[in-house]
């Protein structure tokens, strides 16, 4: 689940912008919306990496997975939108984007319990 959520993101955050559909950009709250879809992309992204993360025995494991991939992609796609025709990078998008994976990983280690033995074992 966390491959195909990182492939649709990836998909999402370097294809090179289509035209617009939506108001311009330069309307005080459009101009923000983008911050909004990188929280809630990685809010999802740290959601599925702590229920992958889940698997490793230690919960600082868990805790540092959940937090190292999201964080490195999230780095990544930024610098790479630098290269992709229409897009460039941002601090702010990079902010939403921690912002997101904190929340996201918050609910993950609040409601998700890690396998027990018996559940593994079967």
């Amino acid at each position: 689940m966390l491959a195909a959520w990182t492939a649709a993101m990836l998909l999402a955050l370097l294809l090179p912008q289509a035209p617009r559909v939506l108001p311009p950009l330069d309307d005080p709250f459009m101009g923000q919306l983008d911050k909004v879809v990188h929280f809630a992309l990685f809010a999802m992204c740290g959601f599925l990496a702590t229920n992958a993360g889940r698997w490793f025995r230690a919960s600082a494991s868990t805790a540092l997975f959940s937090l190292a991939y999201p964080l490195a992609l999230g780095a990544v796609t930024e610098l790479v939108q630098g290269l992709v025709p229409g897009r460039g990078p941002s601090l702010w998008d990079f902010v939403a984007d921690i912002a997101g994976l904190s929340l996201g990983v918050f609910l993950g280690m609040r409601l998700l319990k890690r396998p027990t033995k018996e559940c593994i074992s079967n």
